[in-house]
């Protein structure tokens, strides 16, 4: 059950062109609807490479860099980027990573690489705004598209495939059932993508490349509200930090079952949003 107050403007919209560079595709799909709300254009790539590129070709205000991207990572691209600045004597682009963690060991390294700040995956519309105000003019008064305040009511009282509150809220945030629809979508594309990387990871072994392919899936599931899946991706974060080979094992084995309870669940759902 939704419940909520009218439809509120937020105290603050922005005017200008962001980058998004994010190698997830619902990641990227999620940040540039935000800016959507908040009154930007963004253009989205899926590598470092192509980040820089882009950045040579189009002025932008500011830049949303994911640390970890194929090709060139987020780290690079932005040292290579201030680089150019210094040598081309350009104005400072702002440089916003996009990190798995946000410690002061993770700001301390976006700093050392020339980033200017650092949200958290996935990103959240409260936090983008704030990021965005330290370095875009704000404009004050109503913004082109009514944010609404939600009150859930009724939260699930056991561990659920599909958590209806979590959709429900990305349904008002993004304020249109045509882009939740979607950004499910996606995740039904995705998501079998992200779990053959987690278990071809599994099977090297390569502890790092699969903690951050667990993230990345763990992230997408976030999204959606895919609660039984994200669960699992968050205990085998754990199990991977303290070492605990067996059970690492035993619950990479679930994973692809629980996959496909959370695909069949969402294909429903992606029907229910889908205009007669």
């Amino acid at each position: 059950m939704i419940g909520g107050s009218p439809p509120r403007q937020p105290a603050r919209y922005f005017s200008g062109r962001i980058l998004v560079a994010d190698d997830d595709v619902m990641h990227r799909r999620l940040t540039t609807a935000h800016l959507a709300r908040l009154g930007l254009g963004a253009d989205g790539v899926g590598d470092g490479q192509a980040a820089l590129a882009a950045i040579a070709t189009q002025a932008y205000d500011l830049v949303l860099m994911c640390c970890y991207l194929p090709h060139r990572d987020g780290y690079q691209a932005t040292r290579d980027l201030r680089a150019r600045e210094a040598v081309h004597q350009l104005a400072r682009l702002p440089v916003v990573a996009l990190g798995n963690d946000v410690s002061a060991d993770d700001r301390e390294r976006c700093h050392t690489a020339g980033m200017d700040d650092l949200l958290a995956k996935p990103v959240q519309v409260e936090a983008l705004s704030d990021a965005l105000a330290r370095f875009l003019p704000v404009i004050a008064g109503p913004s082109p598209t009514p944010i609404t305040s939600v009150v859930l009511v009724g939260s699930p009282a056991q561990e659920t495939v599909i958590d209806p509150q979590v959709l429900a809220r990305l349904r008002v945030e993004l304020g249109d059932d045509a882009i939740c629809g979607e950004m499910v979508q996606i995740f039904l594309s995705e998501a079998p993508r992200h779990l053959q990387a987690v278990l071809a990871c599994g099977r090297a072994p390569d502890d790092e490349a699969l903690l951050r392919a667990t993230h990345k899936l763990k992230g997408s599931c976030q999204i959606i509200g895919a609660q039984r899946l994200a669960h699992r991706c968050v205990l085998l974060e754990n199990l991977l930090r303290a070492g605990k080979r067996p059970a690492i094992a035993m619950v990479l084995g679930e994973l692809p079952d629980l996959l496909q309870d959370t695909l069949r669940t969402l294909r429903q759902v992606a029907r229910d949003l889908t205009p007669e």
